[in-house]
This record gives structure tokens, C-alpha cells and sequence, in this order.
């Protein structure tokens, strides 16, 4: 809901300004063509600017902050017009005000110093580096945040490159920026670990089948960070608890370059952080959203419980490597087998029938775009034994010694990290006729739709996804879900643009939703 009430917030300040501006236009044009006297063109942006510094200053929900934010981008705007421009004199924040606001932000300075997350250098780099070796799409997204200090949507939408440079690669791809150049220029950013390694891993992670799916969501104007965060919220949960967010990433990245870079080290005060920081997240052009990274310290004491588990975790999420050994075990024939330690026997053709849709799993690995590794493996598996007519279901145990006496994998050496807590939920009957309904009527009140036909497709809409999200016993993939030719399949009159708006208005409620169904004390 905060989300929606910020777009909304965004879109009247931008419809204001355009106004605003094209009014500044428009007294130009009447006194280039001596429609008014220079007096009455002073008098009148003098006017303009007061009514509207006015009207923002009487907004309760703008800040001081934000009101400074926004002053400083529309006289950004009118420079465009003319650097020496008249309304620049008219236009701006009393000294007072800015004073006031100065003061504010040193008293926020000093209360988020009192309250720094500490963390280990050590630690850190150690999991950058394993994350970064890993075979599975949310550890390498993860390793990729923390090695490069980018936001999680510029992984997608970015691209990286190499330089000539040691410990820098070239990033183009700059998110939250007024200026599309900007996007589309490539600059040098350092990296926590070895290039190679990093350049390594994100050819395998923009390789692979999600990333292109979650990418042409994007372009779609369909992702979201919160969609990001929900992808990465279990692995994230396993290995950093609770202590540390995708959020904390970036300004973790940006205190271990400094302090490689020796900014800490300087007691003359010669080195100049503010640009610095600024330089390497991209805000060139905004030093003062650089000072995240002082939320942060470092600590030579533990930051990471359990950091030896989670290395041996992360580790067997590394690319499965099938060898000559184990597929010339494939290949030969069998009659009768052993597949367990308790010497439970197959049937020679069963057995051969196993061998035949592993070989087939396998090669799928060669085209399908995913990350070979045992949890893929397994599903793949899985999914072409039931393509032939298995009954995996009823046979889940003789199918799971199979899979383990083919990949290896010894069960009390396997490492299981505690993921997020088992949470209750409200039964399913409160669910399907009480919260999915009610919140049906909410979000078709957030997409503004008058037409009454429209309103009652999109409850049927709504009210498919959310028992699918909500309710289904399967797994259900949110990209296939969401897909507009999927959706276009059941409900025939959906048009692309609606589509994106409930996607949208779903993309920004649904961890809202999630959490009301959960049980609370």
C-alpha cells in the first residue's frame, strides 16, 4: 500500500511540475513577444513561485527533506531552460528553512552512527567469493549484490564488462537516474573480489533461463524490488538470519571498498569520502544520497553464526560434476541391482528404465538454460519420469535412493540450514471466503477501473491468482502465473494494458497480502 501511495505521490508531483514549468514557458514566450513588460513578468513569476512553494510546503505528508529534494530537481528543470534564468531568484527555500533542514540531517547522522550494524570484513568477502561459486540462481544473485554493490534490479537490467583495470569492470545500466544517457553509459566500478571470478559467475547467472524470464519482465516495466526480495528471502534467511538484508548489500560493499581504498585510514583527512562513494554507486550527480554506507561498521568479532555450515551449504550448491565413472554406470545394462546400503533390489528393466530418464535429464541441462545442479537434477528427473508415465508419487522412495546412489549424496553429511521459521495460517475455508475477497475489493479499488464489467473480470482475475498464490498445494511459478498469454487463455477479454496494471497493482500488495494470512499471537 506504501508503494502505491509513493507512485501516486510521484505522478502528481511530476503532473505539477510539468505544469509548473510549462506556466515559467509560457510568461517567457509573453515577454519575448511584448505581451507583458518586463515588471509584470518578474511580478508574475515572483507569484507563481510563492503559490507554488506554498502549496507543497501546506502537503502534511511531504517532509522537510522531501520538499528540499523536490525544489532542488524543479530548479534543476528551469536551468534547463536557462542557467541565469529570472525564477531561479524567486524559487528556493528561505535560509531558514534550509538551515532547519541541515540541522535535521546532522541529528539523523548522529542517531544512525549510535545505532550501526557491525560486520566482518572476513566473513563477508569468504561468502562473496563461495556465493559467487555457486550453481544456484539466488546465491549467485546474491553473491553478485554483494561483489559489485549494485541495486538488485541493476543486476537485471545492467550489464558488466572488463576493463583494463585490476580490481574494476565496467557497469552500464544506472537505475533511479533523470538522465537515460546516464543509463546507457558504461563506468568503472571496483569489486570486492577477483574479476574473473565475478565475470565468471555472471555469465553463468545471465545464461540461465530465469534471468532471461525475470529480464523480459522488466522490460515489461513488470519487476519490482519487492519481487526480487521475495525470490531471495529463503536462501537469504538461511545464511545471514535475520541480521542482514539485500538492502544492507550496497552500503556493506561500499565500506569494504573504502577501507581497501584506505579512506579510513586517513587521520589528515585528505581523501574526500562523499565523492568517492558517490563515484562508484553511480550518484554522481548527488553526493548526498552516498551516506547509506555510514549505517555501517566493521568488527573484527563474529557477524555470521554458524559460518563454517553455511561455506559446507553454499558448497553443495556448486555445479554437479558427473563423471566417466558415473556415466559409464549409466550406460551399462543391468539385471538386478543394488541401489541401497539395506541392498533393496530392482528389477533389471525398471532399473534400466531409471538410468534411461536420468541420461534424458541430464542432456535437457544442455538446453533448457538452467543451472546444473543436484536440485535441479532431481527435478528434472522427477519431471521426465512422470512424462513417461511413472507414478513418482507413489513411488517417492525407491525414485529418492535411486537419485542419492547416482549423485553420491551421503544424507547424514548433507548440510541443512534452518530456513524461515514455520509460520500457521489461517485455515483455508478463512482464506478462499474471507481475506481473498476482501482483499479482491481493495486492490480493484486501487486499479480505478469504472467500467462494470471491467471491475467484475478483474475480481475474477484477482480472485484466480490469489487462490493459486495463496492456496495451491504445488509449487506455483509467480513468472509463468503471470504471463499476459497465460491469463489471455482464461480470460479472453483482458487487454495487455490491464494486464499490466493488475500485475503491477498484485506485484506491489502481495507480501502485504502474505502476511495477513498468517496466524498472529
Amino acid at each position: 500500500m506504501a508503494n502505491s501511495n509513493t507512485r501516486e505521490q510521484n505522478t502528481n508531483d511530476n503532473n505539477f511540475t510539468n505544469k509548473f514549468i510549462d506556466e515559467i514557458k509560457s510568461l517567457d514566450k509573453y515577454l519575448s513577444e511584448d505581451i507583458i513588460d518586463d515588471k509584470t513578468y518578474k511580478l508574475r513569476l515572483n507569484g507563481r513561485a510563492k503559490a507554488f512553494l506554498q502549496n507543497i510546503k501546506s502537503t502534511t505528508n511531504y517532509s522537510d527533506n522531501y520538499i528540499s529534494k523536490l525544489v532542488t530537481q524543479i530548479r534543476g528543470r528551469i536551468k534547463e531552460i536557462n542557467p541565469t534564468h529570472p525564477m531561479l531568484k524567486y524559487f528556493k527555500l528561505t535560509r531558514e528553512e534550509y538551515e532547519a533542514i541541515t540541522a535535521e540531517k546532522n541529528r539523523r547522522v548522529k542517531e544512525r552512527n549510535a545505532n550501526k550494524k557491525s560486520f566482518n570484513k572476513r566473513e563477508f568477502l569468504l561468502l562473496t567469493e563461495e556465493l559467487l561459486l555457486s550453481h544456484r540462481f539466488e546465491l549467485l544473485y546474491m553473491g553478485l549484490l554483494l561483489a559489485s554493490g549494485r541495486r538488485s534490479l541493476e543486476i537485471i537490467a545492467g550489464s558488466f564488462s572488463d576493463s583494463q583495470e585490476k580490481d574494476s569492470i565496467l557497469f552500464q545500466g544506472q537505475l533511479k537516474t533523470r538522465d537515460a544517457k546516464r543509463f546507457n553509459t558504461p563506468y568503472s566500478i571496483p569489486l570486492t573480489v577477483d574479476k574473473k571470478l565475478f565475470l565468471t559467475a555472471y555469465s553463468i547467472f545471465s545464461n540461465t533461463t530465469q534471468y532471461k524470464d525475470i529480464r523480459e519482465r522488466w522490460e515489461d516495466n513488470e519487476l519490482s524490488d519487492s519481487t526480487i526480495n521475495l525470490l531471495l528471502k529463503r536462501e537469504l534467511t538461511k545464511i545471514f538470519d535475520s541480521n542482514f538484508l539485500v538492502s544492507d548489500f550496497r552500503s556493506i560493499y561500499t565500506t569494504l571498498i573504502l577501507k581497501r581504498e584506505g579512506y579510513f585510514d586517513d587521520t589528515h583527512g585528505s581523501k574526500e569520502i562523499y565523492p568517492r562513494v558517490a563515484e562508484i554507486l553511480g550518484h554522481i550527480d548527488d553526493e548526498s544520497a552516498a551516506q547509506s554506507y555510514r549505517d555501517f561498521k566493521l568488527t573484527n568479532s563474529p557477524s555470521i553464526a554458524d559460518i563454517k555450515l553455511k561455506i559446507n551449504y553454499i558448497r553443495q550448491n556448486r555445479k554437479l560434476e558427473i563423471s566417466k565413472k558415473m556415466y559409464d554406470w549409466l550406460y551399462k545394462s543391468s539385471i538386478n541391482s543394488k541401489i541401497t546400503n539395506q541392498h533393496k533390489i530392482m528389477r533389471g528393466t525398471a532399473f534400466n528404465f531409471f538410468k534411461e530418464c536420468m541420461i534424458i535429464a541430464i542432456d535437457s541441462f544442455n538446453t533448457n538454460g538452467k543451472l546444473f545442479n543436484i536440485k535441479e537434477l532431481k527435478y528434472e528427473f522427477r519431471k521426465v519420469l512422470s512424462s513417461k508415465g511413472y507414478n513418482v508419487a507413489s513411488n517417492g522412495v525407491i525414485v529418492k535412493d535411486f537419485f542419492d546412489h547416482f549423485t553420491g549424496l551421503d544424507k547424514k553429511s548433507e548440510v541443512k540450514l534452518k530456513g524461515i521459521e514455520t509460520t500457521q495460517f489461517h485455515s483455508q475455508d478463512t482464506i478462499e471466503n474471507k481475506i481473498i475477497p476482501d482483499e479482491v475489493a481493495r486492490l480493484n479499488q486501487l486499479l480505478n477501473f469504472k467500467n462494470k464489467d471491467t471491475i467484475k473480470e478483474n475480481s475474477q482475475i484477482l480472485t484466480f491468482l490469489l487462490k493459486k498464490i495463496l492456496l495451491s498445494k504445488s509449487k506455483v511459478v509467480l513468472l509463468d502465473l503471470f504471463q499476459f498469454d497465460f491469463l489471455k487463455s482464461k480470460f479472453p477479454n483482458l487487454s495487455k494494458q490491464r494486464h499490466k496494471s493488475i500485475i503491477d497493482i498484485l506485484n506491489r500488495n502481495i507480501v502485504l497480502i502474505k502476511e495477513k494470512i498468517k496466524l498472529t499471537d
